[in-house]
Parts: C-alpha cells; structure tokens; sequence
C-alpha cells in the first residue's frame, strides 16, 4: 500500500522537474543519489524528487533525512509490493512538476 510522506518549500508553480526515483532495497546508495540530484544547475529548490521506496530496508528513512529541506519539494512513497513499472507509475501519479524524469 502506498504511503506517502512529503516535505514541501515551494509550491507546485514554482517547480519544474519532478524527479522520481524508484528504489528497492537503496539504503546505501540512495543518499549519494540524491546529493547529486541537489548539484544539478537547475537548482534543488525547483525540483521535485518522490523517491518510491519497496524493499526491507531503510531506504525511505535515508531518503527522508538526506533530503529534509533540500528540494522545492520532497516525498517518499512506501510500497509494500510491487515492481519498477508500480513504483514509476505510483511517483507519476503523485508528480507536480510540468516534466517528469
């Protein structure tokens, strides 16, 4: 089941990518992810990152800390099952911005 958590600095005018990341098991890579996506010229304030999280692991509470305050607006989506296409779908569902990656 999806559960989503989100942090916003921006409101949706404001933004103009939505990023979503799906991440299955990322605890320990997902936060390098999302300093990068931070150093991108278009500027962390205007994007929108949902990472869509599944797995065992802490990935969504990793996200969630490295990402606190960092992004025009910031979510995590918990799913309890499911695949790439579910989680892709599910980040699209909840995006924003006027374009998605």
């Amino acid at each position: 089941m999806n559960q989503p958590a989100e942090t916003a600095a921006a409101g949706a005018g404001d933004l103009i990518a939505s990023v979503i990341i799906p991440a299955r098991d990322e605890e320990t890579t997902i936060a390098g992810c999302l300093q990068a996506l931070a150093q991108q010229t278009l500027g962390p304030e205007r994007m929108e990152v949902i990472v869509v999280a599944s797995g065992h692991d802490r990935t969504a509470e990793v996200a969630a800390a490295e990402s606190s305050g960092r992004f025009g607006r910031f979510e995590v989506i918990r799913l309890s099952e499911g695949n790439k296409n579910a989680a892709l779908r599910a980040g699209c569902r909840r995006a924003r911005a006027p374009v998605m990656i």
